[in-house]
């Protein structure tokens, strides 16, 4: 539901596009084990037949995992972004993410 996302992110960057679930009764399922986030995220990466769900909480990922997705972590991508040359710092990325709050620029 994107009145989820908008909550927490007034502003979101141009490259991200917000797209409702339609598998609503999926995501009620979902809830039984999930917050409603990861459930949306997990029905809509299934939706989309997205290539890969960025998820970094454990029991979300190990429920994409059942559903069937090809999931990744934040650290995971941040790494990978580093090895490519697209950021010069994990670090500066990941350390104010992992301590409980946003990217920078998020």
């Amino acid at each position: 539901m994107q009145l989820e996302l908008l909550r927490t992110h007034a502003i979101l960057p141009a490259f991200i596009e917000v797209r409702d679930v339609a598998g609503r009764a999926r995501v009620a399922d979902l809830e039984a084990e999930l917050d409603l986030g990861e459930a949306e995220a997990i029905v809509l990466a299934k939706e989309a037949n997205a290539d890969l769900l960025l998820i970094d909480e454990k029991l979300g990922r190990q429920v994409a995992l059942r559903e069937g997705l090809r999931i990744a972590g934040l650290v995971g991508l941040v790494v990978e972004a580093k090895q490519l040359g697209l950021i010069i710092s994990v670090r500066d990325l990941v350390g104010p993410a992992r301590n409980g709050g946003r990217l920078p620029g998020f």
